[in-house]
């Protein structure tokens, strides 16, 4: 099976390419200002829904507080109540105590 020796050549071809720099180009200026200026625009108005938002939720955080302050004060009032009608009833009982001994005294 041998195979014979013999040497293979191999040739290499080099080309060279030139590449010219392009100094014609144009620019429409008013579509890249339109362009930009629309970008700005979009930007703007998603800071401005942003800026809705948050202040939607600095409200919505200021309402919650002032239930909750006033929940606050709704519990001092009715813990308030519920005392003074412990007092009285106090006074009421002690009064009836005091009477009865009182009264057994003469």
């Amino acid at each position: 099976m041998g195979g014979g020796g013999g040497s293979k050549s191999k040739s290499v071809t080099y080309s060279t390419t030139t590449i010219a720099p392009v100094t014609n180009l144009n620019f429409d200026e008013e579509v890249i200002a339109d362009a930009i200026l629309e970008s700005t625009d979009k930007q703007i108005e998603a800071e401005k829904a942003l800026a809705s938002i948050q202040k939607a939720a600095l409200d919505l955080k200021a309402a919650e507080l002032a239930i909750e302050e006033d929940n606050k004060n709704k519990n001092l009032l009715l813990d308030m109540k519920k005392h003074e009608q412990m007092v009285l009833l106090g006074v009421l009982i002690g009064g009836a105590y005091l009477y009865k001994n009182l009264k057994k005294g003469k």
